[in-house]
């Protein structure tokens, strides 16, 4: 999970540096993690679904957070 974060720290950072808007890296960091499940897609059952929902909130939280660390 750790490793995660990182990643989503570095894209966020990469987005922010480059002047894109709050809104608009909270569209990129969804499409990007949807992105990833449809090229690497895997049968999940209704309790994986739910994990799989989690992360993309725990994404999207550690998105903000980073976007908004410095300000």
């Amino acid at each position: 999970m750790s490793e995660l974060r990182e990643c989503v720290k570095a894209c966020v950072g990469t987005l922010r540096d480059t002047n894109v808007g709050p809104a608009q890296m909270i569209i990129s960091m969804k499409a990007c993690a949807k992105e990833g499940t449809r090229r690497y897609p895997q049968a999940l059952n209704e309790h994986e679904l739910s994990n799989a929902d989690f992360l993309m909130d725990q994404i999207i939280k550690w998105s903000i957070v980073e976007y908004y660390r410095d300000a």
